[in-house]
């Protein structure tokens, strides 16, 4: 059987499917999806996979080689692969069920067909007809697009009438062939429908979906007036039985003490089952509980004990007594009283408690981590120290922690048990939990102790290690042959280097959008040069470039300009640049964007660079890629110094572009690069007054949103110079009694065609 989880690069988040023979461990990286990030993805078979893209492209992969059996698009259903809230195998269907908000489609696991869709409802009374909006006739559309405030209702309410679908949270497949979600109805805020006139609740429930009969049953489990509060099931067994959500009802109080424990052991009684978090030190616990509801009949089976939090603070306590003795006297649900009946106290006083309770436990235990049986017995929770089994029947597994898992792991690296749960077997006297690092094993009979935690070592947990990338980004290397565009290198030599990038420009030139890698809102560029059997990245192409001392100076700036007038192309008419991001600089360890590598060559080579650096630096995404300005401006400064007019021009250039990449304040750019340090020893106050004043009138860039003009850079050199001496307080001077213009002007690209 195949595994798969979607996984992320220094520069492409989500954007990799890694997939694990769980017979073989034996790892395979794929990217589906050139341009989108992966929503959502699940195993099918021994070789199949399925992935949700971000711009809802769907495919059938082989896991093993990559390639794409049957793609589709279901962008005419979910305009986008976030608004599926889930995605699960339904094998009595032969389907695969994606949920959003208001519609359910079924597509075939075999070649992605549509086998059933819905996003409308024909109510009568509980139970209702599924339907597709697209396939109604006319008139019927018209009915229910005009659905408002119970128009689509006629004045009988006995009579059918229509409605969208609201699911939520979860979709399973039961045993009896019945697809069962959840769902959520507020009557206030969606103005669809008006089902209850007179009783304005937040309602809750399940549905039950006859697929083969394209009929819907409603059943309500709960209503609520606290707005505030949403009672969502978080979490469902993948068979299609359970569900549970968090008790809103009690905070059940404890306080035993071992004097009391004693005294029942001397009359002869027997100890009870206790939940492992409870002790007899005299302390007030509180318990924060689930409810467990049978995904078959409708029906609330039960609380389950999952986590008593201790108060230690005596007056904090006396408070929570106080609020528990309440609830536990209120005829109903606090959430279940209007808010005009229950004033004293108000219903958000219980619910400060109860959100308290949630904080608490999130930070101890991580229900996103969790994973149930495969029989549906249990839940298997990750702890802050270890693991926890939660029993349908009621019992809480004492903290199973595991000796060695400190001492084992790497510093900044989890343990090996610390990560997201795929699935837990029982098979005989053993549990074998798979998660997304590793597959270990914990005896049956440790989860049945009496006890607070219970110690197993690694070598009875019997770890197998499936993967050992879970708690980090794939590098570029990892990445490369997925993600880079390639131009070949015939050999290491200045020649071969300058065909390369000469093949690379006229790839940039004739392709540009089709060449750039990542998601829609996030680019990407690596370009990679292959040598013989290896792959070089733009990074250890340059550096090997710098190491022979190839005098590639002229192709590198042919290679650039190529590539910054495509950008110009590609984002005119924007106020901003698209931010492309080229990969992760290892001797800064600062992200650099699109050819930043090339760009780094020239300022180490070339001298005469400030022209395609300067602009290098206006067309990049400023407020996010810093490496440019900061470590090659730096760079720059460092190598050359301020031996010329036109590198002092440049250092003016540079802080009106950081300042309008959003970096301030002013005051501090305009010496960071010790441009007035330089200025102020070589040059006379009027002279710089000219370069200062001719760089920022002729500063041409794009603002982007910001509220920032030339006019500011200039002000904050005014607002720095007093006090700094005669040179600071002469180019003062020079500078209040010129003219300037510092409102905010246009861009002003060089491609925009005069009237």
């Amino acid at each position: 059987m195949l595994d798969i989880r979607k996984q992320s690069s220094e520069i492409d988040y989500c954007g990799f499917a890694q997939v694990i023979d769980l017979n073989t461990k034996h790892t395979f990286l794929h990217k589906p999806f050139p341009k989108e990030q992966i929503e959502r993805s699940i195993p099918l078979d021994e070789n199949r996979v399925i992935c949700l893209g971000q711009n809802s492209s769907l495919s059938i992969m082989n896991g093993r080689t990559g390639n794409h059996l049957h793609s589709r698009s279901i962008s005419k259903i979910f305009r986008a692969g976030s608004l599926v809230k889930d995605m699960v195998r339904c094998p009595a269907h032969g389907a695969i069920a994606l949920m959003g908000t208001y519609e359910i489609l079924l597509v075939s696991d075999r070649d992605l067909s549509t086998i059933f869709q819905a996003d409308a409802v024909l109510w009568n009374g509980p139970v209702g007809s599924l339907m597709n909006i697209q396939e109604m006739p006319q008139a019927e559309q018209e009915r229910f697009n005009s659905r408002h405030r119970g128009a689509s209702r006629p004045v009988d309410t006995t009579e059918p009438y229509f409605d969208c679908p609201r699911f939520a949270d979860f979709v399973r497949e039961r045993a009896d062939g019945m697809i069962v979600t959840a769902w959520y109805e507020n009557e206030i805020y969606d103005n669809r429908s008006l089902l209850n006139p007179d009783d304005l609740a937040e309602r809750t429930g399940l549905y039950v979906l006859d697929i083969s009969n394209r009929t819907i049953q409603r059943l309500e489990i709960d209503k609520c007036y606290e707005y505030s509060l949403r009672q969502e099931f978080v979490s469902a067994d993948p068979t299609g039985r359970w569900a549970l959500r968090q008790n809103f009802k009690q905070i059940p109080h404890q306080n035993a003490s071992l004097a009391a424990d004693l005294f029942n052991s001397l009359r002869g009684k027997r100890k009870a089952y206790r939940h492992p978090d409870l002790r007899n030190d005299g302390k007030d616990r509180f318990l924060m509980s689930f409810e467990l509801w049978d995904l078959q009949s409708g029906d609330l089976v039960r609380d389950l004990e999952v986590f008593w939090l201790e108060i230690a603070d005596a007056a904090e306590a006396k408070r929570w007594m106080q609020a528990s003795a309440m609830l536990a006297h209120l005829d109903k649900p606090f959430y279940r009283h209007q808010p005009e009946d229950l004033t004293q106290p108000p219903g958000r006083l219980f619910q400060m408690f109860f959100k308290k309770l949630e904080e608490t436990f999130k930070r101890q235990h991580w229900l996103w981590q969790s994973a149930w049986e495969t029989s549906g017995e249990a839940l298997w929770l990750t702890h802050a120290d270890g693991l926890r089994r939660i029993g349908m029947d009621g019992s809480v597994s004492p903290l199973v922690r595991f000796e060695g898992s400190d001492r084992c792991k790497q510093p900044g690296m989890r343990g090996f048990w610390n990560h997201r749960m795929r699935e837990v077997v029982r098979s005989g006297d053993l549990f074998t939990i798979r998660n997304e690092h590793c597959i270990l094993h914990v005896p049956t009979e440790a989860v049945s102790r009496m006890t607070r935690e219970v110690w197993v070592s690694e070598a009875e947990a019997w770890v197998t290690v499936l993967d050992d990338t879970t708690n980090r980004d794939l590098t570029t290397r990892e990445t490369l042959h997925l993600t880079g565009h390639v131009v070949e290198l015939p050999d290491l030599s200045e020649q071969a280097a300058r065909s390369a990038l000469a093949t690379l420009s006229k790839d940039i030139s004739k392709r540009f959008s089709k060449i750039l890698g990542g998601s829609q809102y996030s680019h990407t560029f690596e370009p990679t040069f292959r040598y013989a059997d290896t792959l070089l990245t733009e990074a250890e192409f340059f550096d090997l470039a710098l190491e022979h001392v190839w005098d590639i100076r002229h192709d590198c700036r042919t290679l650039l300009t190529t590539w910054l007038d495509e950008l110009e192309r590609k984002d005119l008419g924007l106020s901003f640049y698209t931010g492309i991001s080229g990969g992760t600089d290892a001797t800064s360890g600062y992200e650099f964007g699109g050819l930043g590598q090339a760009m780094k060559y020239l300022v180490i080579m070339d001298a005469s660079c400030l022209d395609v650096f300067r602009t290098y630096l206006s067309r990049r995404d400023g407020e996010h890629e810093i490496f440019s300005a900061d470590i090659l401006g730096q760079m720059y400064i460092d190598r050359y110094g301020y031996s010329s007019p036109d590198i002092y021009r440049f250092g003016i250039f540079w802080v009106a572009t950081r300042y309008s990449d959003g970096c301030g304040p002013v005051e501090t750019l305009w010496n960071k690069l010790g441009l007035l340090d330089a200025a102020s020893e070589s040059m006379a106050p009027v002279a710089f007054a000219d370069l200062v004043l001719e760089e920022l009138g002729a500063f041409n860039a794009k603002w982007g949103s910001s509220d920032h003009s030339i006019g500011a850079v200039l002000d904050g050199l005014k607002r720095l110079l007093p006090g700094n001496g005669d040179w600071a307080d002469q180019l003062l001077a020079e500078i209040e009694r010129r003219d300037f213009d510092g409102s905010r002007r246009a861009y002003r690209s060089p491609l925009a065609v005069s009237p």
